[in-house]
């Protein structure tokens, strides 16, 4: 049709085989069979815009059922009263258990600490609970046993807002909006200024690719980091959190996508523009991992296997020299 809107040949074919005869005998005009066919394609086009828009309804049913759901879901952290004022000095966990909501237990009777201008690196196998490690240290989720402490006091006496605020969880999944360099790293905190982002910067490793670009922090960053390698999108996560100057800066595997060399200048040039800051490192890099004061070893089955410095660990861990051993594996057959 002129308009665009489809005709269903099949009817008006029906039409006319069925109005032929009578045309023929002049008992129907050719004016009145046009008109028949225009009214009728009208009837069936609200009726079958009927149709589509039940099918329509039928599909965003469930959608809506699970945004009322959702809509109406409480958080299960409740918000501490107390505002932390004063800078992070120690993270402990006393006696910490942990299990998921539906029972799985991830680990149990952890004892751990880190405090102020240390590294602890976290390593051990896929299960073992790094991850999970990491996301009570940010309070994502409360501890099912134990204590977990921070600056002598139990996390959920402080306000949540504070806690994110101190302890900065960077993890292996980028996150970068769209946007240029400066509004990622900023990221909505008021507070961060030029000094700190030119800071983060330094520390993460992006000085060179910044300087490739005329446009410098103004440079205009696709949805997802669509244009920027693996490496560049997590160094660009790892500034971010830096610029907010965090007492604890929690790094789970996020620098996964970087070279060893790139990696080892990045956690040195971290340790010496912020000193006391806390850092710690989950990774499945030995190398990595033994540049830290200390390093814990979880073994998978729920408990911690050994704490130590890389060389105190290599002498009484059997479990870490067998991790040593098959990284030295791996390495000699590359």
């Amino acid at each position: 049709k002129a308009d665009g809107t489809p005709r269903d040949l099949r009817f008006v074919a029906a039409v006319l085989w069925l109005s032929g005869p009578e045309v023929a005998m002049g008992k129907l005009s050719i004016g009145i069979v046009l008109a028949a066919i225009s009214y009728a394609e009208q009837v069936l086009l609200a009726v079958s815009s009927c149709g589509r828009l039940f099918r329509i309804l039928t599909e965003v049913q469930p959608s809506a059922a699970r945004i009322c759901r959702t809509l109406e879901l409480r958080p299960a952290l409740q918000d501490g009263r107390e505002n932390l004022t004063e800078p992070f000095h120690e993270l402990r966990f006393e006696k910490v258990g942990f299990s998921w909501p539906d029972g799985t237990r991830v680990f149990r009777d952890l004892n751990l600490c880190i405090r102020s201008g240390k590294t602890l690196a976290v390593i051990g196998p896929v299960g073992s609970g790094k991850t999970s490690l990491a996301t009570l240290c940010a309070r994502l989720y409360d501890v099912s046993e134990g204590r977990l402490l921070l600056n002598d006091r139990d996390i959920c006496d402080w306000r949540v807002e504070d806690i994110r605020r101190e302890v900065a969880l960077v993890e292996k999944a980028t996150a970068l909006p769209e946007g240029t360099v400066k509004e990622n790293i900023v990221f909505g905190r008021t507070y961060v200024n030029d000094e700190s982002i030119q800071q983060a910067i330094r520390a993460a490793q992006l000085d060179e690719f910044l300087a490739n670009r005329p446009e410098g922090t103004n440079t205009f960053l696709s949805s997802m980091g669509q244009s920027l390698s693996g490496g560049e999108r997590q160094r660009m996560t790892i500034a971010r959190a830096l610029a907010g100057r965090p007492g604890l800066l929690i790094l789970d595997d996020c620098t996964s996508a970087l070279d060893y060399l790139t990696e080892a200048n990045l956690l040195s040039e971290i340790r010496r523009l912020y000193p006391d800051m806390a850092i710690m490192l989950i990774t499945n890099r030995i190398a990595s991992a033994a540049r830290a004061e200390q390093i814990a070893v979880l073994n998978g089955n729920g408990e911690m296997e050994a704490i130590g410095s890389d060389s105190e660990l290599r002498e009484k861990s059997r479990f870490y020299r067998c991790l040593c051993a098959l990284q030295d594996e791996e390495k000699a057959y590359l």
